[in-house]
């Protein structure tokens, strides 16, 4: 007998495929929350002090400010890119 569930399955290659993009986005939320961490280091690191700066270190600390408040948004765009490729999965 015909199963209506079967039809829409996934196959096998759609299923290693799933889980490879799974393992991907896993993956580069790691590198993100590293890139994170890096971010917020570097920036501390260039916190020196602002009357001792020309504007090159501070147009840098101001970039590495910018960089890691967009860190999270990225990791976020990836936990729902993850979230809808483990929906198919489930």
């Amino acid at each position: 007998m015909y199963d209506a569930l079967s039809s829409e399955a996934l196959t096998s290659d759609e299923l290693w495929a799933c889980f490879a993009a799974l393992r991907a986005l896993d993956d580069a939320l790691g590198e993100l929350t590293v890139a994170a961490q890096e971010a917020r280091q570097l920036a501390a690191d260039a916190a020196w002090d602002v009357s001792q700066q020309g504007r090159g270190p501070a147009e840098v600390r101001r970039v590495l400010a910018v960089h890691g408040d967009n860190v999270p948004v990225y990791a976020d765009r990836v936990r729902a890119l993850r979230a809808g490729v483990a929906a198919m999965v489930a």
